[in-house]
């Protein structure tokens, strides 16, 4: 009896030890399953500011502004640069990092129509900022577009959130949270994990075009 009953603890604790070593391994991979899916929850929510963008510039004849990242996600049209205005465009409020998106709007895009059924894009708009597969790049990925905007995944460099931005952004993510017209996309990297929105003038003036906005 005796000997069975330490077999069996025996027997016990190579169980667990062989659970524990198991439980060990899949970690990483949890982990990674996470960071997967929460990349493809940004990449949905990016859609979302896609088509809410869109709509918002058929119904409104412009791009909404920025907002403050302090100022609860309402579009303030003295900026150029700042974060999505979520609240209004009825958007979630962060990313699934509990992080802003950083949105650029060209402010030649974002005035008000002076015919409030027409709008403030015209057949001649085109936009200044441009997007580069990499700082010293020589030529650009896209250009002349008059909206960006970035969400800057887990490593979070660079992003607002609760009304600061977060330090640490260099390199190409520092391009993409410096706020000037330059932005980076490119595959992800140990260094660079940036998920990029941008739309293209034609795109806007096509939308605009097939509802009679565009003049």
């Amino acid at each position: 009896m005796k000997h069975q009953a330490a077999f069996s603890l025996l027997e016990l604790s190579l169980v667990l030890v062989v659970l524990a070593l198991l439980a060990g391994a899949s970690l990483p991979l949890l982990g990674t399953q996470r960071e997967i899916a929460a990349r493809q929850e940004a990449r949905q929510l990016l859609d979302q500011v896609r088509d809410s963008l869109l709509g918002f510039v058929l119904s409104e004849g412009r791009l909404p502004c920025p907002a403050a990242p302090s100022e609860g996600g309402r579009e303030d049209c003295t900026r150029e640069h700042g974060i999505i205005p979520w609240a209004t465009l009825a958007l979630p409020a962060s990313d699934p990092w509990g992080q802003q998106l950083t949105y650029y709007a060209d402010r030649r895009f974002t005035q008000l129509p002076v015919d409030p059924l027409g709008s403030a894009i015209t057949l001649e708009s085109v936009g200044n900022a441009r997007i580069k597969a990499a700082q010293n790049a020589s030529g650009d990925l896209a250009d002349n577009l008059p909206l960006v905007v970035v969400c800057h995944g887990q490593r979070s460099a660079g992003a607002w959130r609760d009304g600061r931005q977060i330090p640490g952004a260099s390199s190409d993510e520092g391009e993409n949270a410096d706020a000037n017209l330059i932005f980076i996309h490119r595959d992800p990297a140990p260094d660079f994990d940036d998920l990029l929105l941008w739309l293209s003038p034609a795109l806007l003036k096509s939308r605009l075009a097939a509802v009679g906005r565009l003049s």
